[in-house]
């Protein structure tokens, strides 16, 4: 016999559809992400819901640094960022949207009721999850938090900056020395 979810355990999704093809009548290139209705999640006041992002400051510091040191810049955009947060610890079911077009997840039916483990977009710590993902990743590599920025990072060598790195929710702009960041020059 299933075990019965309580429903105020559950939250409903949808499926956006973009287009990612550059010509949207030749070369049409679907990409659908599904997203939950965080809206219908019950309200628990001790949720972190925020998620710094860089100040206006903080946009301006990497590339003012680039400038003056003759650093080089990267900006990047995590992929599927709001995927790879942290496990999240309360009980969360999502319904299968029942959009997706004829297209299918292979072993899962339109309209199942999953367990999240994690967050996924929609859902209201979606963003902070993926901030603490981030910030774990970074400090285990060696990146230090700026005091006065949580949301940027700096990397030393041997008492020399050679990366600077803020977030904007999952938009990276790093500042690095290609001299101590050969690997990062060959990409």
């Amino acid at each position: 016999m299933a075990k019965k979810i309580d429903k105020s355990l559950q939250i409903e999704s949808r499926a956006a559809w973009t287009n990612k093809g550059r010509d949207h009548d030749a070369n049409f290139q679907p990409k659908c992400r599904i997203v939950g209705k965080g809206f219908q999640e019950k309200y628990d006041e001790k949720l972190r819901r925020d998620s710094p992002t860089r100040s206006p400051f903080m946009q301006n510091l990497p590339c003012s640094i680039a400038a003056c040191k003759r650093f080089s810049c990267y900006t990047g955009d995590a992929t599927g960022a709001f995927l790879q947060g942290v496990k999240i610890e309360r009980g969360l079911y999502l319904k299968m949207p029942r959009n997706l077009q004829g297209m299918s997840i292979p072993g899962i039916e339109e309209g199942s009721l999953l367990k999240l483990n994690k967050s996924i977009y929609g859902t209201n710590d979606a963003a902070k999850a993926w901030y603490r993902r981030i910030v774990q990743s970074l400090r285990d590599i060696g990146f230090e938090q700026l005091q006065f920025e949580t949301a940027a990072f700096k990397l030393m060598n041997q008492g020399k900056l050679v990366r600077l790195l803020c977030l904007r929710v999952d938009d990276m702009l790093m500042a690095f020395d290609m001299e101590n960041n050969k690997e990062l020059c060959d990409h």
